[in-house]
């Protein structure tokens, strides 16, 4: 089977991980695969791809002074998208992310090549949600169908746009290393984008709490982002710059999960939470906001990690505390959290998605060749 893949970029991100890691699965299962970015031919994919996979980047990713100027530009795009898919000639294709998805079904219209839309947010909790839903239920019935990662996510655009999906969740690899014991608690971290939406405000804040009580912990906190300024002078506002550290981005980051001792989410809402996954499969306790939508999807509470009531700083802040005072629970959760490479694996949830995309191609497929996937949800 070819498989085009239509992505914004291959920069670092969730989604792209998640794009690179199914990429790379599928060549490795015989299938063609080609990724069509609309970032700069000079943007190097951020994480490793399998030699055989074609990258092609079309630099498609210019900005629009006006309305008008956008329409005209959306246009451009679908016709070179289109010129793309044309030249890949692929079995089918598979867009990722609000708004690629929408230019994928427009320029693939009238080819006869299925294409497949994955989503990974909530719409409800997006910026200019409104426009992307009336664009959602006019264009995505054309499509050879939705997989989003959660059921949260799934409720959403069954409830409120009626528009059937199936759940998938995100892949989690086997990481290049573990941690090979429940040290002393003192080192934690987080992983995000330094954007509104992952809450490190409020880990900071809890960190106070956290540092008061345990003067020895450290908190890594590993991302880029427009917040980055706001939160260095928060962190300093709030006495921690000896504390609290922010190394950027890591091309090994399962290196640096592995030296932590205590993994921390506050994201304030979550279309998954990938990274919640990398963590536990380094055998890292975890503590997380039980924000919409996703952790609670990954964690069982007091199993394999914690739940956090969502945006409660104090909460958040005595949980991280009850870690970092018992080895004991400590070492529990951390032997207890590999067993989500069992449950939401690569290879899993890979064979998950050749049996949606050979369906959609039209080819003999049965779910059963995947193994049985509780969270997986056909409408």
């Amino acid at each position: 089977m070819k498989i085009a893949v239509l992505i914004s970029s291959l920069r670092c991100g969730g989604t792209e991980r998640t794009v690179s890691l199914l990429a790379n699965a599928w060549t490795e299962c015989g299938h063609a695969v080609e990724i069509i970015t609309l970032s700069a031919k000079d943007v190097a994919p951020f994480f490793p791809l399998d030699a055989r996979i074609q990258h092609r980047a079309l630099d498609l990713q210019f900005s629009s002074a006006t309305k008008i100027h956008g329409l005209f530009n959306n246009l451009r795009r679908i016709r070179i998208i289109r010129s793309a898919f044309q030249q890949s000639k692929p079995d089918i294709i598979v867009a990722f992310m609000e708004g690629t998805t929408a230019l994928a079904v427009l320029a693939a219209r009238g080819l006869r090549t299925p294409v497949m839309l994955s989503e990974v947010a909530v719409p409800a909790v997006q910026s200019g949600s409104w426009f992307w839903n009336q664009v959602r239920k006019i264009i995505y019935p054309h499509s050879a169908g939705l997989i989003v990662p959660s059921r949260g996510v799934q409720n959403y655009f069954v409830e409120e746009l009626h528009l059937p999906c199936e759940v998938i969740p995100n892949p989690v690899a086997v990481p290049a290393r573990r941690r090979e014991s429940t040290t002393d608690g003192q080192k934690l971290i987080a992983v995000g984008r330094l954007s509104p939406e992952k809450g490190f405000d409020l880990l900071l804040r809890a960190f106070v709490r956290i540092h008061a009580a345990h003067p020895q912990t450290t908190l890594s906190i590993f991302g880029e982002g427009p917040l980055h300024d706001e939160l260095i002078r928060l962190r300093d506002s709030l006495g921690l710059q000896d504390f609290v550290h922010f190394p950027g981005t890591s091309k090994d980051l399962a290196q640096e999960l592995a030296k932590a001792d205590i993994f921390v989410l506050s994201s304030k809402y979550e279309g998954f939470g990938n990274v919640l996954c990398e963590a536990m499969a380094v055998g890292l306790p975890v503590v997380s906001f039980d924000c919409p939508t996703g952790p609670r999807e990954i964690i069982r509470h007091g199993i394999d990690g914690v739940l956090v009531e969502p945006d409660n700083v104090e909460k958040l802040a005595a949980a991280v505390g009850d870690l970092l005072s018992n080895r004991k629970l400590r070492s529990e959760l951390s032997e207890r959290a590999p067993e989500i490479l069992q449950r939401l694996g690569l290879p899993r949830i890979s064979a998950e998605w050749q049996v949606r995309l050979a369906r959609a191609c039209g080819q003999t497929g049965d779910a059963s060749d995947a193994g049985p996937m509780n969270t997986r949800a056909v409408l």
